[in-house]
C-alpha cells in the first residue's frame, strides 16, 4: 500500500500528476485554482482508482475537501448514460447549495462531447413532489446533491431511477448527518443499498467474468467517501459496517501539523 511518505510527496503534486483530466484543469483555472491542496493531492488518486476502495477524509474546514471528492466524481461520469452516477449527501441546505455551485462550475462547457451531452446535476433539498419525481424519471441527473432523507425518497419513489450505476457515494460532514436520527436512517439505507449492489456485481463477475451486461450495476471501481472535520465514534461504526478497503487520510491529531496519517480501517486507531 501507499506509505505516509508517499502521501507527503503528493503534497507537491499538480492536478495533472494526480490524474485530473485536462478539461477539468481548465475549469479549475477559470475558477482561479491552480494547485491542489494537500488533502486533494493525497486523496484524488484513490477516488479515481479503478479498484473499489472507500475513503475517509478528515481535514479541517476550508482545505478543499469539496473538490477532493467532486473532481474524481465528475471525471468518471459517462455523460452519454442517462443514469445517476454520483451522489453527494450533506446535512444542510446551505452546504448543499455550496457544493452545487462548485459542481456546476466543474460541469459547464468543457469537451465538445460534454457540450453536446452536458453533465446534469440536481439539487434535492426538499421532499420531492410528483412533478419533480416525473422529471427525474424522464431524464435522471448524473449527479445528485442533497439531504439524505430527500435523496432517499427520490430513489425509493421514482420509477426506474436507481443507484445501479452510482460509482461515487459521498457523505460530507458525515458526523453531523448521523447525529440527526431521521437522516441517519436514510444514510444507513443508502449504504446498505450500495453494499448490496457491490455484492451483486461481485457475484456477476465471479459467475460470468466476461459479462459486459448493461444491467451490471456499479463498475468495479465504486467508492464510498466519508468527509469530515471530526471523525466520531458513531461514524467509525458505520464505516466498519459498510465500507471496504478503507483508506483514512487525515491531517488531524498528527504530532506535527499538516502531517498525513494513512491507514486502513482494520488498523486505524483513534488519535
Amino acid at each position: 500500500g501507499d506509505s505516509v511518505e508517499g502521501h507527503l510527496k503528493r503534497a507537491n503534486a499538480t492536478f495533472e500528476s494526480v490524474g485530473v483530466p485536462h478539461y477539468l484543469i481548465h475549469r479549475l483555472n477559470d475558477m482561479g485554482i491552480y494547485h491542489p491542496t494537500r488533502i486533494q493531492a493525497a486523496s484524488i488518486p484513490f477516488g479515481m482508482s479503478n479498484v473499489s476502495s472507500d475513503l475517509i477524509l478528515e481535514e479541517k474546514t476550508g482545505q478543499g475537501k469539496t473538490l477532493a471528492y467532486l473532481l474524481p466524481m465528475v471525471s468518471e461520469i459517462d455523460n452519454k448514460r442517462d443514469e445517476i452516477q454520483g451522489i453527494v449527501l450533506v446535512p444542510s441546505t446551505t452546504l448543499a447549495r455550496q457544493v452545487m455551485r462548485v459542481a456546476l462550475e466543474l460541469t459547464k462547457g468543457g469537451k465538445r462531447k460534454r457540450k453536446e451531452n452536458p453533465i446534469r446535476t440536481a439539487l434535492v433539498v426538499d421532499r420531492p413532489d410528483q412533478s419533480y419525481l416525473f422529471e427525474f424519471e424522464e431524464q435522471p441527473p448524473h449527479i445528485i446533491i442533497g439531504l439524505p432523507q430527500h435523496v432517499d425518497c427520490v430513489l425509493r419513489e421514482s420509477y426506474g431511477v436507481s443507484m445501479d450505476f452510482v460509482n461515487h457515494l459521498v457523505f460530507d460532514e458525515v458526523d453531523k448527518m448521523i447525529s440527526i436520527e431521521r437522516e441517519r436512517m436514510s444514510i444507513e439505507r443508502l449504504m446498505r443499498m450500495m453494499t448490496t449492489l457491490r455484492g451483486d456485481h461481485a457475484k456477476t463477475t465471479l459467475t460470468n467474468p466476461d459479462s459486459k451486461s448493461s444491467s451490471s450495476l456499479l463498475s468495479s471501481s465504486s467508492h464510498i467517501l466519508f468527509v469530515t472535520a471530526t471523525m466520531t465514534q458513531d461514524a467509525m461504526v458505520l464505516a466498519d459496517t459498510y465500507m471496504k478497503n478503507v483508506k483514512t487520510i487525515s491531517t488531524l491529531g498528527a504530532k506535527s501539523i499538516g502531517k498525513f496519517i494513512e491507514s486502513s480501517s482494520s488498523s486505524s486507531s483513534s488519535s
